[in-house]
């Protein structure tokens, strides 16, 4: 099944996509902000990339917030130098383009380019610490950002209540809604908003040993607004809720905008994916993941509104194909009988 190894491979790359790979080095915190990029033609809004206030305000995060993260004596801190920094100057600059993603009140997600930064906590696997921990840093955070003109954003934030009802296992606590424990947050002259998140997932990784990853994201209101409109039009004819499409892989045209699958690598973010282009197909192929899982899909224009008619993480089947006259290249080229257990190679 040569179709089914391809779909596994793209699912691969859709749930690794929001993943920001570590490396083992120390960030040594400096009395300096970081290096601005293009800082001379820096604005309010526009791209989060070039925004100066945003670099500005992660510069002061990094110096005066992660110092204060609870680090045991046989523990370590690591910030993730970015490759796409930018910064000549220090190839450890931890402050890069990154991903983050917000939903409506109506629950749905929609995803937008960000600047950000990752970084890893050596941890050990309990439930316990890891509570404590993300507790006495939200606080910090929470003064942090409230000292400089930002509220709470209640809808994209884990509830006031995670700490008491946060399901337990046997090393992570994990947040119903999110699965991340979030802070969100929004300036009060509404054009700069900010995610803090903590992964719950105290686990292996680049580094020895096990580490719990905590990263911090800003954008523009505009770009996130951007990202708003071109995306969640799609999300409610499709009826997808709590679920992000990250990746579109083909349409039946054949001519794919870069900024649709600008968030495949998130080394390579810096365009927020725009999906008004999809209103003139007629089919689609794209990835969705919903926390940390994930999947593959098709979907088809019916009476002027797309539905999705096969989602999986496996070869379409032939059953759906010949139902919705599925072509064969928005299949993959194959579909799989699963009744006769054989493949089928479709015609494009």
């Amino acid at each position: 099944m040569t179709n089914q190894k391809n779909l596994i491979k793209k699912i691969t790359i859709v749930l690794t996509s929001l993943a920001l790979i570590a490396i083992p080095i120390v960030y040594h915190f400096r009395d300096t902000v970081p290096y601005l990029q293009k800082d001379e033609q820096a604005t309010s809004t526009g791209s989060s990339y070039d925004n100066k206030d945003i670099r500005l305000l992660l510069g002061d995060f990094i110096n005066h917030v992660m110092p204060t993260f609870p680090v045991l004596e046989d523990e370590s801190l690591f910030m993730s130098p970015n490759e796409r920094s930018g910064n000549m100057n220090d190839p450890y600059d931890p402050i890069g383009p990154t991903a983050l993603f917000y939903e409506t009140s109506e629950g749905y997600r929609y995803l937008s380019g960000s600047l950000g930064f990752s970084s890893q906590i050596s941890c050990r696997q309990n439930a316990d610490a890891y509570k404590t921990r993300t507790k006495t840093m939200s606080e910090n955070i929470d003064r942090f950002m409230k000292e400089r003109g930002f509220m709470k954003d209640g809808a994209n934030s884990s509830p006031a209540t995670y700490f008491e009802n946060a399901k337990e296992a046997t090393h992570f606590l994990e947040d119903e809604k999110f699965y991340d424990y979030r802070l969100a947050y929004k300036n009060v002259d509404n054009t700069m908003s900010c995610v803090a998140s903590f992964s719950p997932d105290c686990e292996g990784g680049i580094n020895p040993g096990f580490h719990q990853e905590f990263s911090m994201s800003c954008v523009t209101q505009e770009e996130l607004k951007e990202a708003e409109t071109n995306q969640v039009w799609l999300l409610k004819e499709l009826e997808l809720k709590n679920t992000i499409i990250n990746v579109v892989y083909e349409t039946t045209q054949g001519d794919i905008p870069q900024e649709a699958t600008a968030l495949v690598d998130r080394h390579d973010v810096t365009k927020t994916p725009l999906f008004n282009h999809l209103k003139n197909e007629t089919f689609f192929s794209g990835g969705f993941s919903s926390n940390r899982g994930g999947g593959y899909f098709i979907a088809k224009k019916i009476d002027g509104k797309f539905g999705i008619v096969f989602e999986g993480q496996d070869s379409v089947s032939c059953e759906a194909v010949d139902k919705y006259s599925i072509p064969g290249s928005i299949a993959g080229g194959t579909c799989y009988d699963y009744i006769n257990q054989k493949e089928r190679i479709l015609s494009r």
